[in-house]
């Protein structure tokens, strides 16, 4: 009976050593909201610049079960914008390299890592047993196998790409974008909200800044759909959860494309919807404002 009261006393403190870990956002999100952040399963596809800092965000708010893939290793170039690798890291898989830092910083993340393409044989297997997918790689082909995948299997997904358009020789613009595919809440394909435009990322063009703001957004959109941030309240010392808007915000299909202009500095957002002639959402695409 001891040894029992032993485990259960540890499993108490445990539990709330990751509530006061996360006690300056519980205000925000709720701590049924931040129960559902711990024990959602994300799938974590490309470990760059973009996904290097989903994956440190994500882990700051309060996931801790993460499987990642990338079957890329760390090159210098890499490490003005990799969020967890240093010059003693080079030559290593991305994603060994992360799942290390990870549980430095929080020993009890469970990260299952993938040193592999996930277009490999045997490899979306792995992949699929997530609640979420995260798109973070560099190239539209690997995007479109992942959008086809996750519509044969119902995983909603969320996307994100940075980089820079240049046209003879001069900047023409620059930024980030993120985007959900969640069918039941009527979103359209990622084919129609950003495979079919001009490709945003720049080969051997990278900074930073858009990065980071694309990680910051895609965390953000998570956050939406699975707490109740943003959707609270504060009253003199006590915070109140608004639920009916929430339900309102979502019966309104919130904005699946958000947009982030580093040239003109701001954040645009938009609904995008299917229409019949789409042949993965099963219906012209489009954009209400």
């Amino acid at each position: 009976m001891a040894s029992i009261k032993n485990v259960n006393g540890f499993a108490e403190k445990k539990e709330q050593s990751y509530f006061d870990l996360m006690g300056r956002q519980l205000p925000l999100i709720g701590k049924k909201g931040q129960k559902n952040v711990r024990s959602t399963r994300l799938t974590v596809i490309g470990l760059g610049g973009n996904g290097s800092a989903f994956t440190r965000f994500a882990a700051l708010v309060g996931f801790r079960k993460m499987k990642l893939f990338d079957s890329k290793k760390l090159k210098l170039t890499n490490l003005n914008r990799n969020m967890f690798a240093g010059v003693k890291d080079l030559n290593e898989y991305k994603v060994i390299v992360a799942k290390r830092k990870l549980k430095i910083l929080f020993p009890d993340m469970e990260v299952d890592t993938f040193p592999n393409d996930v277009r490999a044989p045997g490899m979306w297997q792995g992949a699929k047993e997530c609640d979420w997918l995260i798109d973070s790689t560099d190239d539209d082909q690997t995007r479109k196998f992942l959008q086809e995948q996750c519509s044969s299997e119902e995983i909603p997904l969320i996307s994100m790409a940075s980089g820079f358009t240049f046209r003879d020789g001069c900047l023409v613009n620059a930024g980030s974008r993120v985007n959900r595919v969640q069918p039941e809440l009527g979103d359209a394909c990622l084919q129609c909200q950003a495979l079919g435009e001009a490709p945003m990322e720049q080969t051997h063009v990278s900074l930073v800044i858009p990065n980071v703001i694309a990680a910051a957004l895609a965390v953000d959109t998570l956050l939406r759909e699975l707490t109740e941030y943003p959707y609270t309240a504060f009253h003199i010392g006590q915070t109140r959860v608004q639920s009916q808007v929430k339900n309102n915000a979502k019966l309104q299909q919130t904005n699946n494309f958000l947009l982030f202009d580093l040239v003109n500095r701001r954040i645009m957002s938009e609904r995008i919807i299917p229409s019949p002639s789409c042949p993965i959402c099963g219906n012209p695409c489009s954009k209400l404002g």
